[in-house]
């Protein structure tokens, strides 16, 4: 005691001593607030904490607008939660409190998170505002946010197959968000948001097209179809509907028959629209040098195999006759014709050897017999559209320059700012032949249910069983019918297509000019009243100036 009554005298009688060791404490504490504030600036600057974390770069994907304008995809803020594992004291505590405001996943999986060994972890994403307000009430250590983006799909389901969709973290994962995920992706502070990526779609007609394809397959009980709509003068898609289709804001939950783009992934074979294509190029080779030019269609056999029609005729027929009959002997005959190597040529042309030029990423290569293997019986079953599989895009896109003048364009999705430079298949008149002969198959053929009064629609029907082995199945198959409006000057193709349709009490057939003839017609005649395109009262009033059938010879 006596010791420590001296020091306080000697600490109180020592003046200069004293000051100096005031001193030393406060030298002692300036150095702990120091070594507290670095600390500090080394958490605040360790990887994996917010202000140093890739995950908080937050990238804003550009809006998506249908060719009219219309809003199609566009990006909304949104609030991520976010934890520092490290920095909370009562893990339990906090997981608990949570989990009350955090829904998905539970306490169990929110503490299975906070006890990980990651300096950073994301507890929960997309939360609305009131969840963001509940949460900081709670005042937890080490929990917070991220402001970020979610895509959204202003339509829903209806253009899934166009647009695909984005990972959690705004990724292009399919469709249209995957082709051009580098030039929809910015900096959300970046100018170059605000000019967004134009389609050539119109969401009017897409709609049409997809009420028009859920009730035929419904009328005709099929698994799925394929509807699309195309400007056959620039290539542009104007719809693209494939069924079954999916939410594009919850990809995760759909079946994988639904994520399956018929129209792009589907290899078929397509029976006898395949015929416009024969046709065209007996036409530019001379193989056909005018459409009374006759063949006998009573048989073709080719080695050891027996052609058959689906409805048989005898004698001397008129090319003219044989496409509006649909024949496969008088088909198979004229393909003969034109022989292997001129056929082959002109597939090849038409890009039937390679991939759609569509923008979607989910495509097929058609399916052409090997050079090898390409015989008489080839170029004959080719000519009615069988041996040779391909996508619907693609089919599509070689059937084009039959209809438009004979230029190929290559599909697109994107609208065109200026007139598209094509190149040339084949010539006017090829084309204006073929268009006659679809306008023949609407009027005196197997495409008359496709019809629509006063709209001079051509078309052309196909069924083809579906292969099942090395075999095909009679029960099973696809009907599918392709149409131009009007015939001579046409403005729109329209393609549909049904999967596996079945004959019902209604409809005791289901072929293409039976089942998808009708899904056509009824998509034509709401697409004219959409777009208030006036009736003709008769060819006379044609744009073209009125080009008669009469023509045909």
């Amino acid at each position: 005691m006596m010791k420590f009554k001296n020091y306080l005298f000697y600490w109180h009688c020592e003046p200069s001593k004293a000051v100096a060791r005031t001193y030393s404490v406060i030298l002692i504490l300036i150095i702990a607030f120091g070594i507290i504030n670095t600390k500090l600036l080394q958490l605040a600057m360790t990887p994996g904490l917010e202000n140093n974390n890739s995950s908080f770069i937050s990238y804003y994907r550009k809006d998506i607008v249908d060719r009219n304008g219309s809003l199609i995809a566009t990006s909304i803020p949104t609030y991520s939660l976010f934890a520092h594992p490290d920095l909370i004291y009562n893990k339990k505590q906090a997981a608990t409190k949570l989990s009350k405001i955090i829904k998905a996943g539970g306490q169990k999986k929110l503490l299975n998170k906070l006890q990980s060994s990651h300096k950073f972890t994301w507890l929960a994403r997309n939360l609305n505002p009131s969840q963001v307000q509940q949460v900081n009430e709670l005042g937890i250590p080490g929990v917070d946010f991220d402001t970020s983006f979610k895509r959204i799909y202003s339509y829903g389901n209806l253009l899934s197959h166009i647009l695909g969709y984005v990972s959690i973290d705004n990724k292009g994962l399919a469709g249209i968000e995957r082709f051009f995920d580098n030039s929809l992706l910015s900096d959300h502070k970046n100018n170059n948001k605000h000019h967004p990526l134009q389609l050539s779609v119109d969401v009017g007609i897409q709609n049409i097209v997809s009420e028009e394809l859920d009730s035929a397959i419904k009328e005709f009980n099929a698994s799925g179809g394929v509807g699309v709509v195309v400007d056959p003068n620039n290539g542009e898609i104007l719809s693209l509907v494939s069924k079954p289709d999916f939410n594009p804001h919850n990809p995760g939950k759909a079946k994988a028959k639904q994520l399956f783009n018929k129209s792009s992934l589907g290899v078929y074979e397509f029976g006898s629209v395949f015929k416009i294509l024969t046709m065209a190029i007996a036409m530019e080779t001379r193989a056909v040098k005018h459409l009374n030019q006759k063949y006998d269609i009573s048989h073709l056999k080719v080695g050891k195999f027996e052609i058959s029609d689906y409805t048989p005729s005898q004698g001397l027929h008129s090319v003219a006759e044989i496409f509006a009959k649909s024949s496969n002997k008088g088909t198979g005959k004229i393909a003969l014709d034109i022989g292997q190597a001129d056929f082959k040529k002109y597939l090849q042309k038409l890009k039937l050897d390679k991939k759609s030029f569509a923008e979607i990423p989910e495509t097929t290569t058609p399916l052409l017999p090997n050079t090898k293997k390409w015989s008489d019986i080839s170029t004959v079953t080719i000519s009615y559209g069988y041996g040779i599989a391909t996508n619907v895009l693609n089919l599509i896109q070689s059937i084009l320059p039959t209809v438009n003048g004979g230029i190929f364009y290559p599909l697109t999705l994107v609208k065109q700012d200026s007139q598209v430079c094509g190149e040339r298949i084949f010539s006017e008149r090829t084309s204006k032949n073929i268009q006659h002969l679809l306008r023949l198959v609407v009027t005196n053929g197997t495409g008359r249910k496709a019809d629509v009064e006063g709209y001079l629609v051509g078309g052309k029907s196909g069924t083809a069983n579906k292969a099942q082995g090395k075999q095909y199945n009679k029960n099973s198959r696809i009907a599918n019918f392709v149409s131009i409006f009007p015939y001579t000057n046409p403005k729109y193709l329209v393609y549909v297509m049904l999967d596996d349709p079945k004959p019902t009490k209604v409809h005791r057939t289901v072929t293409g000019g039976a089942s998808a003839a009708i899904a056509t017609s009824k998509i034509i005649s709401r697409i004219v009243a959409f777009q208030g395109i006036l009736p003709y009262d008769d060819e006379k009033e044609l744009p073209s100036g009125g080009i008669k059938l009469t023509s045909l010879n």
